[in-house]
């Protein structure tokens, strides 16, 4: 079990104090003041992390609601079905906005309850480990016959349906539907998962490439 720890660099020391509380439990961490070396590149490595971790903590705060980055692991997590776990600093839950006010919340002082439960996913990870299913399903027809490159423009598909395929397309990406936009850069390790350069929330979900089509 590994949790992927994101954050506003103005919440660092609470971040830092919950990676020491879950590594203490027998849960690894990825925290970016932690693993991240000089001259690494950030992108790639926030990514690729992303990907190796088995759910995401979002450490919510004032700072965190307004951190492009934040946004940016927010929609790599929902893109590649990762778990997301809001933890609320000096936010009230009604001040989440979408989508992450979908997901359960924990206020800071809650935080015992969530590390209990962790840990229960951790040991039964570990006791009785499971192979996913392999699914075969063809691509769809829109699908491009080339993943899409860095600046290129494309249009979101107006028909995502797939219910057994990774990564998930998920309700709150229904408004893009045949919106056109350029591509921002890769959102998995993968490189098959983009960013687009879609206003609003939508800036931070990952569009995989069967759902772009080449404008």
């Amino acid at each position: 079990m590994r949790v992927f720890i994101s954050h506003s660099s103005a919440d660092a020391w609470v971040a830092r104090k919950i990676s020491e509380d879950l590594r203490g439990r027998g849960v690894d961490t990825f925290l970016d003041a932690k693993d991240l070396q000089t001259g690494d590149p950030i992108e790639d490595s926030i990514h690729g992390n992303l990907a190796d971790c088995d759910e995401l903590l979002l450490l919510v705060s004032p700072a965190a609601l307004k951190s492009a980055w934040v946004l940016i692991e927010v929609g790599g997590a929902r893109a590649l079905g990762k778990r997301l776990i809001p933890i609320l600093l000096h936010v009230a839950p009604n001040e989440l906005p979408d989508p992450i006010n979908r997901n359960l919340a924990r206020r800071i002082d809650e935080i015992d309850t969530y590390y209990g439960e962790v840990q229960q996913r951790a040991q039964g990870a570990r006791k009785d480990p499971v192979p996913p299913p392999t699914l075969d399903v063809a691509p769809p027809a829109h699908a491009t016959a080339e993943p899409p490159g860095i600046g290129q423009t494309v249009r979101v598909t107006t028909d995502p349906a797939e219910p057994y395929r990774h990564p998930v397309w998920v309700p709150e990406m229904n408004p893009y539907k045949g919106r056109v936009a350029r591509v921002l850069g890769y959102a998995d390790k993968t490189r098959d998962v983009f960013l687009l350069d879609l206003d609003g929330p939508g800036r931070g979900y990952g569009f995989a490439a069967r759902w772009l089509e080449p404008v």
